[in-house]
């Protein structure tokens, strides 16, 4: 409804929590190949909701900020993302959303190597 993929608005996300972020930090922390993301800023880019800058610390590395275009889609989008964990969460009880937390994270930690990755959006339900 939003002309986002998944991985757009998860990077999107990323890139408002921690606003000039690499391309790598943001690979990271979105579980992407910093080739992938590298690709998804281009895209978001090239749609007016990402810009990006070069860092004064090291040249080849650019840091990306969201637009007042992506900040406001992103907001529209989170809106709607939040409705739909909500309808989620109403459908468990509470010991059932422990142990779905529960298992989303063992289930990430096994995906990414063993270590539990970020799991702020999981623990939000």
């Amino acid at each position: 409804a939003f002309g986002l993929t998944v991985p757009q608005y998860a990077a999107m996300l990323a890139l408002s929590q921690v606003p000039g972020s690499s391309g790598a930090q943001l690979a990271r922390r979105c579980n992407v190949t910093p080739q992938s993301m590298a690709s998804l800023l281009a895209t978001l880019e090239s749609k007016a909701l990402v810009s990006r800058v070069g860092s004064s610390v090291h040249g080849k590395v650019s840091l990306a900020h969201l637009t007042d275009t992506g900040n406001e889609l992103l907001a529209a989008a989170d809106r709607a993302a939040i409705a739909v964990e909500r309808r989620l969460a109403d459908a468990f009880t509470s010991a059932e959303l422990s142990s779905l937390r529960s298992l989303l994270m063992r289930a990430t930690a096994a995906l990414s190597g063993g270590a539990p990755a970020d799991t702020a959006m999981v623990t939000e339900l």
